[in-house]
């Protein structure tokens, strides 16, 4: 039996029609609604149901059926695409898997499986095509979607759905083959399932035969974080690029339902939060609880080593729909959601554009629409406008434009978005304008790969195609670089503001393995190091990088003290050390003195932290 990562148990109880007593306990949720359907089928007792329990998600039943044939409801969930299918074998598709996912949240959550473990269970398949009530709902659901879009009766696309279903279900019952590549999953890892299939069958066989396996493997995991241990087992062997495709799929479905997401990284204060550790869960950085209960550690270092491209844009259309919702980002009011705001902004940020795409894209325009302004919505115009502001560079923003044109609203309002582009454009003379002084040829050409393939996305004028791509050619052949970036955060500083921290009075001594701050913590103060040597540190998966080694008359710390955002790291004594303190009120104090005489020098230190920020998630 798998390991029970989330803690849960699930008890089975029986009911004499008047009161309700405990049968068993289990630990997975699959023997335990195993046993309610034997106890119902012995008809000794009234009804059965089963609860699950735990410490983070509390109690909730998950099954209950009375003898007398009522039961809780299932529901389909509405939905307002389905992935089209030619024949059965496309069934097992990942977007069909997906789509299934969607439309029967429901009924996998209660049964603890996912839509690749349905379609190869023959008995699960059994029982929906006998379900005179759910299933037909789910199939008139996709048919009337897939029958708009192939101009015939939904009534013609059901009857294809049945069969192909009862092709699917006949599929199932040949379980020898797939039992032993699962087998073979489980004690020598995916690659070797692949060259198993590889020699002993024609290739039309090879996929399929694989996802059966996998769905085999995936089924001894009880409920959804013993389910993405199991994967993040298959990926912490290094699977391969040809293997690879397989497990990102099934990663990737596991956490599109949002029980399993939550499993996964536990309760959330509010939605700015949870997205923030969604943002940093794509790339393998989601803050690890120190009583964590699920395997979000094997899962973030799956994510940071690996290619896992599905797994990541799940990831971002979640962010995307919480973050383009009208919800509070927090439970502080205005000022504290558009701090949260900035932050998830900074977050997005890549070498040319935000993550997520068009999705993301158009999710934070709407956002910054609602938190941006002063005491009103902004214009559409007005907040594509704020978010430029808060982009480290052009490069950056011109990605972002790009995105935003080919998403649907950006598509209605494509005049107003070409307008800012031609201007972006036209700024963009040589690579200084273009990307950070110090910037390499590798980290140019990078980023010119990096929008050009945006600018194949579908819904752009060719007229933009080739204008943008003239005009990056330009800066390619014209740029003279005069030294590469460096590898890391730069931290030093000059004799004058060491002078100035020396008139502060506070330090003290800390020993080797001192944390001084981790990251995502908040900033209230900055240090000088005046003996000793600081180590400056991100975790990426399942090992630290190390970004700098400071020693003395360097100061760090100081940008979450000028711009009240988190810290972008660890500060961790690596010889023992002297350090100054720089309390929040001693800078701000000095700040207000400069506001005070010179504004733009004030508004110039917050463009510089906000380009140092977004400069150090670039180069990750």
């Amino acid at each position: 039996m798998a390991e029970n990562l989330a803690g849960k148990t699930f008890e089975v109880q029986t009911s004499d029609g008047e009161r309700w007593a405990a049968a068993d306990i289990h630990n997975a949720r699959t023997p335990a609604l195993e046993q309610a359907e034997e106890l119902l089928s012995a008809g000794q007792y009234m009804g059965v149901r089963v609860i699950s329990d735990s410490d983070r998600a509390g109690t909730e039943i998950i099954f209950e059926k009375m003898l007398d044939g009522t039961e809780k409801a299932i529901q389909v969930v509405p939905i307002d695409e389905a992935a089209m299918c030619e024949t059965a074998e496309d069934l097992y598709g990942f977007e069909a898997r997906r789509t299934i996912g969607r439309l029967m949240r429901e009924y996998l959550d209660e049964h603890g499986l996912t839509a690749l473990e349905l379609a190869f269970d023959a008995t699960h398949l059994m029982l929906l095509e006998r379900d005179d009530r759910f299933f037909p709902m789910a199939v008139q659901r996709v048919a009337g979607l897939q029958a708009k879009d192939l101009g015939i009766k939904p009534a013609e696309r059901s009857d294809w759905i049945y069969d192909a279903v009862s092709q699917a279900k006949d599929y199932a019952k040949e379980t020898g083959e797939a039992e032993a590549l699962a087998e073979i999953i489980s004690a020598k890892g995916f690659a070797a399932a692949l060259t198993q299939v590889n020699t002993s069958l024609p290739a039309m066989q090879r996929t399929k035969a694989l996802q059966f396996g996998l769905a085999l493997y995936l089924k001894s995991g009880g409920d959804w974080n013993a389910k993405l241990a199991l994967l993040a087992d298959l990926g912490a062997q290094d699977p391969g690029a040809a293997a690879r495709p397989y497990i990102d799929e099934a990663l990737a479905e596991v956490l599109d339902g949002a029980a399993a997401m939550k499993d996964l990284l536990g309760g959330q204060p509010d939605l700015g939060s949870a997205n923030h550790n969604l943002i940093r869960l794509a790339v393998g950085r989601c803050p690890i609880p120190n009583n964590a209960i699920s395997c979000i550690e094997a899962v973030n270092d799956v994510l940071a080593r690996l290619d896992m491209p599905v797994t990541r844009s799940v990831i971002y259309e979640r962010v995307a729909r919480e973050l383009g919702s009208t919800r509070a980002l927090t439970r502080e009011g205005t000022e504290r959601d558009r701090d949260m705001f900035v932050t998830l902004v900074r977050e997005l940020v890549e070498i040319a554009g935000l993550e997520g795409g068009p999705g993301v894209a158009q999710a934070v325009v709407r956002r910054a629409r609602l938190v941006l302004g002063d005491h009103e919505d902004l214009s559409l115009a007005d907040g594509i406008s704020r978010v430029l502001d808060l982009l480290p560079h052009r490069a950056v923003r011109l990605g972002f434009l790009l995105d935003f044109a080919v998403s649907d609203v950006g598509a209605e309002n494509q005049t107003l978005v070409f307008g800012m582009v031609g201007r972006l454009v036209q700024q963009i003379s040589s690579i200084s304008a273009f990307l950070p002084a110090g910037s390499s040829p590798e980290m140019l050409h990078a980023t010119i790969e990096s929008l050009k393939k945006r600018l194949t996305s579908e819904g752009l004028p060719e007229s933009w195609r080739e204008g943008i791509a003239e005009a990056l050619d330009s800066v390619s052949e014209r740029s003279k670089v005069s030294a590469p970036v460096k590898a890391g955060l730069a931290y030093a500083t000059d004799e004058e503001t060491r002078r100035i921290i020396a008139m502060t009075p506070e330090h003290d001594s800390f020993a080797v393995g001192d944390t001084l701050f981790e990251e995502g913590d908040p900033g209230d103060q900055a240090y000088l190091v005046k003996s000793g040597v600081v180590e400056i540190v991100r975790k990426v998966g399942n090992e630290e990088l190390v970004l700098a080694r400071l020693g003395r008359g360097e100061i760090f710390g100081e940008m979450s003290l000028i711009d009240n955002q988190p810290r972008m790291a660890t500060a961790r004594i690596s010889e023992d050390a002297q350090l100054a303190v720089i309390t929040r009120e001693n800078i701000e104090s000095r700040l207000d003195r400069v506001a005070q005489s010179d504004m733009v020098i004030r508004r110039l230190i917050d463009v510089f932290v906000t380009r140092i920020r977004g400069e150090a998630r670039l180069h990750e």
